[in-house]
């Protein structure tokens, strides 16, 4: 009989090895809910790299060493897609457009203010830094070279 823990560790290794084999296509379309994965990601990856190191230490526990470094490879390569796919949400995100006017001799000049909250901001409220959305877009636009991080780094 399965414990509610058990099934709850079951459902997060097949929700880990989806995102994995496919290639984060999984993922959601909304910037936040992918943020929440990533962390959970980040964080899981994380604890079995402490895992696997203390293991490392035991030399008779090498199965469960091997276990530990599997799985938090996979954590790892879900916390790299989460961070892409948070890139290509991004990119396509509307910056805010300025609005004109016309000046008394006919000239157009900016207003300063804009119709739309921009980019920056959504992603500011969202707890997203320029330079972690820049990182993630530049994964975005870099598929090959991800995939290729991934492979190495499970090898």
């Amino acid at each position: 009989m399965d414990t509610e823990l058990m099934v709850i560790a079951k459902d997060t290794e097949n929700f880990i090895n989806e995102i994995v084999t496919t290639k984060g296509g999984n993922l959601p379309d909304v910037i936040g809910d992918v943020l929440k994965i990533f962390e959970f990601t980040d964080f899981k990856a994380k604890a079995w790299k402490i895992m696997s190191d203390k293991m490392t230490k035991l030399s008779d526990q090498q199965e469960v060493h091997d276990l530990a470094l599997a799985s938090g490879q996979r954590w790892g390569a879900a916390r790299i897609y989460a961070k892409k796919r948070i890139g290509e949400i991004t990119m396509e995100m509307p910056k805010s457009r300025a609005l004109f006017e016309k000046n008394s001799d006919g000239t157009i000049r900016n207003t300063g203010a804009t119709d739309v909250p921009g980019k920056q901001e959504k992603l500011k409220e969202q707890g997203l830094t320029t330079q972690s959305v820049s990182d993630a877009e530049r994964m975005a636009k870099n598929p090959e070279i991800v995939e290729e991080v991934i492979e190495r780094a499970i090898e």
